[in-house]
């Protein structure tokens, strides 16, 4: 099971870079942003600590959070509570509010779905880039 959430993820990772590759066709900027949506993936339920107390009702919002974190359906394979060990307890508020892990399966469905959205944008930005090339190759004739 871990090594399927592991497998889906790389596989959105890889769809999510070529898409940006082929939408910006800047490999230096495509590899930039996926790294800091990666960072960003990994690190939001470090990042929504100090907005927790701002929000009357915080358990939607550490939901999301744990949807979105991939590691967290590696804790829930594992049945470990991450968020409440030593480290992340101390660093994060988190922890000391009611919250449940969601079921790995979430987490494979939609980043499944978001490899299967990557790619299909991918495949039509190529096909529409070769067509202009196409196209661009007439006209200079």
């Amino acid at each position: 099971m871990m090594l399927l959430v592991i497998f889906i993820l790389s596989l959105f990772i890889a769809a999510f870079t070529s898409f940006l590759i082929f939408s910006s066709r800047n490999v230096s900027f495509s590899i930039a942003a996926v790294y800091i949506t990666i960072i960003g993936i990994f690190g939001c339920v470090f990042f929504i600590s100090p907005l927790l107390d701002l929000v009357s009702d915080p358990t939607c919002i550490i939901n999301l959070t744990l949807n979105i974190n991939p590691m967290m359906a590696i804790a829930s394979i594992l049945k470990f509570d991450l968020l409440r060990w030593g480290i992340f307890y101390e660093s994060s508020q988190i922890g000391l509010f009611r919250f449940s892990y969601p079921h790995w399966s979430i987490h494979v469905l939609s980043y499944l779905a978001l490899f299967i959205l990557f790619f299909a944008g991918t495949f039509l930005l190529s096909n529409y880039y070769k067509k202009i090339k196409k196209q661009e190759v007439v006209l200079t004739f």
